[in-house]
C-alpha cells in the first residue's frame, strides 16, 4: 500500500487527523461523530479567528438547511470531548452576539502514514479501530436515544429557568413591549406547572436591551437554562426565532422559527410554551395542560393594549404606573372581560399609593374595585389574590382575611416573588417570625437580582432588630443601585439604631436633596438630628411639617416620630391616634420600628396596637 502525506494538527494533548476524520487524545482516539470532528477542524483551521455561526453552518453544511441548534449541539460534544472540567471553553470561546473562536496553540505537521491509527500506536490495526469506534458511536447512540426515551429530552435535571425579554429586531418601531409581553406571557404559562421554578418578569427586565449574552445573563440569574428569542413585526405579521440554551454548556436543548399573523399571537404563544415544557420534560397534568393554553382575551388589539400596559407598569415609577392605567383601561374598553387588565389596574393603583400617600383615598377602593372584578371573572389568578391579600394586610388591617389570600396566592403561582416578599411582611407583623424568615428567604431566591427586593430585605432584616444585617444589605443594594432610595433611608434607619447618627443624619439629608417632599425621610432625619443633641434644627422640621400638614396631607406616623425623637410622647401618641383614626398607619412600622420602642410601655400605645388588631 502506498504512503499518503496526511495533514494532522495538534494542539494540547489532542491531535486532529484531517484525512479520516478523527480526533486523539494522548494518543488514544475519541469517539466522535465525523460532522462533530469537521465542526472542530473548521474551527482550528482558523484558530485566532471569530467565526459567525452562519459562516460556520455555511461551511459544514454548504447544500441543506439546518437550524442553529445543529451547530451548537456539535460545540457542546466538543467541549466535552475537550475537557473533564470546568475548563471546557479553554479551547472554544463563545464571543456573545457573533460566534466562535478556537483559542488554543495550533501545529500543524504532516506524516507519512496508511493507518492513522499509527500516529501514536503503530502496533494496532485499523480494523480494531474501526471496531472500537463503531461500539463507540453505537454506545453513545444508544444512550442519547434511551435518555431522550425515558425522559423525553437530554435536559431532564433542569430545575430552574429564565426567560428573557424577545429582543425586538423592528428599529426604532417602539415594538419593545411585544417582545416583553412575550416574555411575561411564556413565564406565566411555564410557572403553572408548578415543576419548575421561572425567575418573574421583575428578574429578566434588566436583559431587554438586546445586547446580553443569553448565557451570561443565565449564569446572573442562577438558572440551568434560559429561554431566548427574537421577535420582529412587519405589518400585519410577527416572526419569532427562540431556543432553549443549558447554561452550563451553551447546549441548544431546542430551537424553532415561527412566522404568523400577530392575530394569530395567542397560538404562537401556546405552541412555544408547549414544546419548551416538553423539551424541559415537565410532566403536565390535564389541569396543567389547560392552564398553559389558557387564554385571558381572544381580541388581539385588547391584548396589545394589555401588553403595552404591562411595558410601563414594569417601568416601577410613577409616570410608568400612570401611562400603564390609560393603556389598561383602553384593553378593558375592547374586551370588558378581560381579567389580566383588571389584574394589573389594580397593581397600578395600589402602588401608586405607596408611591404617594395623598392618594390613599383615591388609590386603594380603584385597586381594591378592580382586583375583585379580576377575581369575580377568574379566580385563579395568583398575583390578584396577592393585590387582595395586600390591600387586606396594609389597609383593611383584617389579617385573617390577609393570610387566607397569600396563601391561595402563593398555592396558585408559588414562583412569585412579591408574593413571598409581601407576606413575608405580614408574618413579621403578626408575630411568626420563622414563618417570614422562610418567605423573604424564598422570595430572595426566585429573583435574586432584584433591587427592590435587596432593598425589602434589609428593611425586613431592620423590623428584625438585626441592625448590622440589615446595614450590610442596604449597603449591598447600594452598590447595585446607588440612587434607590429606599435602601439609603434603610441604611440611615440602621446606622442610627447602631450610634452612627452623624452618618445617619448625612444618608437622610443626601436623600432630602432628591425629594425634599418626603415626608417620612423629612421626619427621619428630624429624628435623627434630635437623638444626635441637635434639637433645635429637629424643632424647624417639626414646625416644617406642621405647617405643611394645614395645607396637604402628612402622614400623622411621620410627626409622631419626630415627636417621639424629642422625647415629647404625649404628643406623639396624639399623632398616632390620628393615623389609627385616618387609617394610614403601617401594622408593621408601628408594631416594629425601634423608634417608638420609648411609647411601647403606654397603655395609649398598647390600646392603638389593638385598636388595629395586633396583639401588643
Amino acid at each position: 500500500m502506498s504512503q499518503q502525506a496526511t495533514d494532522l494538527y495538534e494542539f494540547g494533548p489532542f491531535r486532529i487527523d484531517t484525512r479520516n476524520r478523527l480526533l486523539f487524545r494522548d494518543g488514544k482516539p475519541i469517539p466522535l461523530k465525523p460532522k462533530v470532528v469537521e465542526t472542530l477542524l473548521v474551527l482550528v483551521e482558523n484558530s485566532g479567528r471569530v467565526l459567525g455561526k452562519d459562516e460556520l453552518i455555511q461551511k459544514l453544511w454548504p447544500d441543506s438547511f439546518v437550524e442553529e441548534g445543529n451547530l451548537t449541539q456539535n460545540i457542546y460534544v466538543l467541549r466535552k470531548a475537550l475537557s473533564d472540567g470546568p475548563e471546557s471553553e479553554a479551547y472554544i470561546e463563545t464571543i456573545p452576539r457573533r460566534g466562535y473562536r478556537f483559542a488554543g496553540e495550533v501545529r500543524k505537521v504532516t506524516a507519512e502514514s496508511s493507518a492513522p491509527v499509527a500516529i501514536a500506536h503503530p502496533s494496532v490495526g485499523w480494523k480494531w479501530l474501526a471496531g472500537f469506534l463503531l461500539v463507540g458511536v453505537v454506545a453513545v447512540g444508544l444512550f442519547w436515544l434511551l435518555t431522550r426515551t425515558k425522559s423525553g429530552s437530554s435536559s431532564a435535571t433542569i430545575k430552574t429557568l429564565a426567560v428573557l425579554p424577545f429582543r425586538s429586531l423592528t428599529s426604532g418601531s417602539g415594538d419593545n413591549y411585544i417582545g416583553q409581553g412575550m416574555a411575561d406571557a411564556l413565564i406565566t404559562k411555564l410557572s403553572n406547572s408548578q415543576q419548575i421554578a421561572v425567575r418573574p418578569t421583575s428578574a429578566v427586565l434588566r436583559y431587554g436591551d438586546g445586547n446580553q449574552d443569553p448565557l451570561a445573563a443565565g449564569r446572573a440569574l442562577d438558572v440551568e437554562a434560559v429561554l431566548d428569542g427574537k421577535v420582529q413585526r412587519e405589518g400585519g405579521r410577527v416572526r419569532v426565532t427562540v431556543q432553549l440554551l443549558r447554561v452550563s454548556d451553551g447546549a441548544s436543548l431546542w430551537a424553532e422559527q415561527y412566522d404568523e399573523a400577530f392575530t394569530n399571537i395567542f397560538a404562537l404563544q401556546d405552541s412555544i410554551s408547549a414544546q419548551a415544557a416538553r423539551s424541559l420534560t415537565l410532566q403536565l397534568t390535564g389541569t396543567q395542560t389547560a392552564s398553559m393554553r389558557k387564554h385571558y382575551t381572544e381580541n388581539a388589539k385588547a391584548y396589545e393594549s394589555y401588553l403595552q400596559g404591562r411595558y410601563f407598569f414594569n417601568k416601577r415609577n410613577a409616570a410608568g404606573f400612570k401611562k400603564a392605567i390609560e393603556h389598561f383601561d383602553h384593553a378593558l374598553s375592547i374586551d370588558s372581560n378581560y381579567a389580566l387588565a383588571y389584574a394589573g389596574l389594580a397593581d397600578c393603583y395600589i402602588r401608586l399609593n405607596e408611591f404617594a400617600i395623598p392618594m390613599t383615598k383615591e388609590a386603594v377602593p380603584h385597586g381594591r374595585a378592580a382586583v375583585m372584578k379580576a377575581l369575580e371573572i377568574d379566580d385563579t389568578l395568583g398575583e390578584a389574590h396577592a393585590t387582595l391579600a395586600f390591600i387586606k394586610f396594609r389597609h383593611d388591617w383584617d389579617f385573617a382575611g390577609a393570610d387566607a389570600e397569600f396563601r391561595r396566592s402563593l398555592q396558585l403561582d408559588p414562583n412569585y416573588s412579591e408574593g413571598h416578599q409581601w407576606y413575608a411582611f405580614y408574618l413579621l407583623a403578626v408575630g411568626r417570625l420563622n414563618e417570614g424568615d422562610a418567605e423573604i428567604k424564598r422570595a430572595q431566591e426566585l429573583d435574586p437580582l432584584s433591587v427592590s427586593l435587596n432593598s425589602n430585605l434589609a428593611l425586613y432584616l431592620f423590623f428584625r432588630h438585626q441592625f448590622d444585617h440589615s446595614l450590610t444589605q442596604s449597603r449591598k443594594t447600594l452598590e447595585m443601585e446607588p440612587n434607590f432610595t429606599l435602601a439609603r433611608v434603610t441604611l440611615g434607619l440602621n446606622e442610627e439604631q447602631l450610634g452612627l447618627t452623624k452618618e445617619a443624619i448625612a444618608e437622610f439629608r443626601k436623600v432630602g436633596e432628591t425629594d425634599p417632599t418626603d415626608a417620612a425621610t423629612t421626619a427621619a432625619l428630624g429624628h435623627a438630628l434630635a437623638k444626635n443633641g441637635q434639637t433645635a434644627e429637629a424643632r424647624i422640621i417639626l414646625s416644617d411639617l406642621r405647617e405643611r400638614a394645614k395645607e396637604a396631607y402628612v402622614p400623622p406616623y411621620s410627626i409622631a416620630v419626630l415627636h417621639a425623637g424629642l422625647g415629647e410622647g404625649s404628643q406623639a401618641l396624639d399623632w398616632l391616634e390620628r393615623g389609627l383614626q385616618d387609617r394610614s398607619l403601617r401594622p408593621l412600622w408601628l408594631k416594629l420600628d425601634p423608634r417608638l420602642d420609648s411609647l411601647r410601655h403606654e397603655s395609649r400605645f398598647i390600646r392603638l396596637i389593638q385598636g388595629m388588631g395586633l396583639s401588643s
